[in-house]
């Protein structure tokens, strides 16, 4: 967990280490890999921020399997991992809708079927997940352990040094 007074630059490093953001100076690694490599860390990382970017006209289903694309899935790989995480996010039912009529709920709970599409080793979050009202999330899919441990468990940022920073979930 990170906290930090406004200003802080939580945000700046949370986009940094998601590859969206260049650093200014020292290493980052995640899992051995140097944050320069963008690709890669985008394939083993997932990013939640407090106002994800979404298109208001998709359907939820449309969005993910868009994202999917965005992250290298293929699409039989999407069309499986969109239906199990609209299951696991409680949206099924809602998945054809456009993105433009789901309550600030269910937006926040797409954002969090978006950042685990790519099965990430190391999930990345400006939201707090204890906005989102556990049952919204289906209890009965075996994945909300993974989702646990995943997201609020397992994922602590160390800061080794002032100019390193390691990741090894």
């Amino acid at each position: 967990v990170y906290s930090g007074f406004l200003g802080a630059g939580k945000t700046t490093l949370m986009k940094t280490l998601a590859a969206l953001h260049k650093k200014k100076s020292g290493n980052i690694t995640i899992c051995g890999i140097p944050i320069e490599k963008a690709k890669a860390i985008r394939s083993i990382t997932g990013y939640l921020p407090q106002d994800f970017g979404y298109y208001p006209d998709f359907s939820g289903r449309d969005f993910l399997m868009y994202m999917s694309a965005l992250k290298g899935l293929s699409k039989k790989e999407a069309c499986k991992k969109t239906e199990e995480l609209l299951e696991l996010v409680n949206l099924s039912e809602k998945s054809g809708k456009k993105i433009k009529t789901y309550s600030g709920g269910m937006k926040q709970r797409l954002g969090i079927a978006q950042a685990l599409l790519n099965e990430p080793k190391l999930n990345l979050s400006l939201y707090s997940l204890c906005a989102v009202y556990i049952t919204e999330i289906n209890t009965n899919n075996p994945i909300i352990n993974k989702i646990k441990n995943a997201i609020i468990n397992n994922n602590t940022v160390k800061r080794k040094t002032s100019t390193s920073i390691t990741i090894n979930p």
